[in-house]
Formats: C-alpha cells, structure tokens, sequence
C-alpha cells in the first residue's frame, strides 16, 4: 500500500523526488549514511541544548538572576550611603545642638525677670529698672530684649556680666552705657534673650580659663586712682607688666601713685605706643623712647 502512495506521489510530483525522499526515510538506522547520522545527532543535540538552556535560565541554576539582583541592591546602597555621607555634616550639627535646643513657649518673659534679678542680686547689682521688650523671631532665632538700668561698682557689674552664661538660657549683653556717678557706676544695657538656646558648653568654659584668668591683674578703668596722669614732669617707674599675644598691661609708678596703662593710654605729656618684653614704648614732644624696668625717667 505504501508503494501504492509512494508511486502516486512520485508521479504527481513528475520528478520521482517525494519518492526517493520517503524511501530514505523508511531506512532503519542501521542503514543510514554517515552524513545522516551526524545530522540527526546534530539536530538531537541541539534541541537538548535548546531545551537545557531554557531550563536552565528559568530555574536559575548558575545564579545569575540573583547575582543581578544583588547588584542592583548593592547598586541602590551605595547610592543611599553616599546620599547619608552628603547628610552627615548637618546631621552631626544636629546632633551636637540637640541638648541646647527647647520649645521657647517653655521659657517666658516672667523667667528671664527672675534670673536676671538673682543673678543681679547675687552680685550686688541694683536693678532701677528692668523691662521686657515683645519676643521677636521664631525657633532658635527667636530673640526676647531686656532692658535694664542698674547701679554697681565696676567690680560688682563685671562679676554680674561674668554670671550671664551661668543662666539657664542664652543671655547676650549689648548696647551697654557706663557713666559715673558719684562712687557708684550708673548702666544701661540691653540683654538679649534666646528663649530657645542655652549655653551648653558655659560650665566646661569657665573651668578651662579659670587658672588663665588668675593671670591678670584687675584693672578698674573708673578708679580715680586708675585714671593716667598728666603732669608735664612726673617722675615714671615700670614697676610690672603683663602681656599675652592679643594684649598687655603695664603698672607705671608716677609722682601720683601707681597707675595701670595699656597702649593708648597718656602718662604726662606722652603716650603709650607699645607694651612688649624690654618695657613700654612712649612717644610725645616729638620723640620716641622705651621705659623699661632698671630705668627711672623725669
């Protein structure tokens, strides 16, 4: 029957090629050519790798799918970390301010009267008067002024200006007038009030410079025993001096006493030009020279 179909085929065909092709498909593989062996075992291997590799890809045997994976998030952190590194600065200034921060509706107006008083009344200062100005700013930057006129000695109103960072908020002194009256000092000031700040590092401050501050003589600029003396021919002794790399202060021995001077400062006719290690420089009438301690000048 096959032959039957073969030979109608081959006959349609009018070449006899359906034929000879159904023939060599009919062979046995014993009998197939080596030129068709190698096909068929080229067209089996390559299906089974076709097959394989899909297989492969979707199970994800070697990894891939999730090496990318990884890369990617790997890809993404590195991109957070490096965002984070930008942050860190603020961050950490944040961080550092953290403790001085507050809510300032918690300090009040009634809160500054009262530290300033105790303060005030701890030194000696008497308050004439002691206003409250309307609070101005928001957050950190808000800002409450107190004005005040007080009366004090100089000691007493250094001592009080010393004690500002010991409050419990940030107090800053401005706008400050002295004027004598009498033995006592008449001030004017503004502090001004930082509701939402205090000065977190006062104490650790004041601990450092406590020793440095041992090193300076206190000096009196409203003494009349300070004041510098102006006669033509006072007889001057450098008699001590004291100086660092911002400042100096020299004791001066004159007909009058001993008075404290600083570059600026007229003892007589002349003034003070300099303070260094060999003594001070003065100038006047015209020329220049350099009172040091072995020397006694009229």
């Amino acid at each position: 029957m096959s032959s039957a179909i073969a030979g109608r085929l081959a006959n349609a065909d009018g070449g006899g090629f359906v034929a000879t092709w159904l023939a060599h498909a009919r062979r046995p593989p014993e009998a197939w050519s080596g030129r068709r062996r190698f096909a068929f075992a080229f067209l089996v291997a390559l299906a089974v790798f076709l097959v394989g590799t899909h297989v492969w890809q979707r199970a994800d045997l070697g990894g891939a799918q999730l090496s990318r994976s990884l890369l990617e998030q790997a890809r993404q952190n590195l991109v957070e970390a490096r965002l984070a590194a930008t942050r860190l600065p603020a961050l950490r200034l944040a961080a550092a301010n953290a403790p001085a921060l507050r809510d300032a509706t918690n300090w009040t107006s009634a809160d500054d009267l009262h530290a300033v008083s105790q303060l005030a009344s701890k030194h000696g200062v008497e308050l004439l008067t002691l206003e409250p100005q309307p609070l101005a700013g928001t957050g950190i930057t808000a800002t409450r002024p107190l004005r005040l006129t007080a009366r004090a000695d100089f000691a007493e109103w250094l001592g009080f200006l010393r004690g500002l960072p010991d409050l419990p908020t940030l107090v800053v002194p401005g706008d400050v007038t002295i004027k004598r009256q009498g033995d006592m000092l008449t001030v004017n000031a503004t502090l001004d009030t930082f509701p939402a700040l205090r000065p977190v590092f006062a104490r650790h401050a004041g601990e450092s410079t406590a020793d440095a501050d041992d090193d300076f003589l206190f000096f009196d600029p409203f003494s009349p025993v300070n004041r510098p003396v102006m006669a033509e021919d006072a007889s001057l002794r450098l008699v001590g001096l004291l100086r660092n790399s911002l400042r100096g202060l020299a004791l001066v021995e004159t007909s009058g006493g001993v008075t404290a001077v600083t570059v600026g400062d007229h003892l007589g006719v002349e003034h003070v030009t300099r303070i260094d290690a060999p003594g001070i420089g003065l100038a006047g009438n015209g020329r220049t020279r350099t009172l040091t301690f072995a020397e006694v000048a009229s």
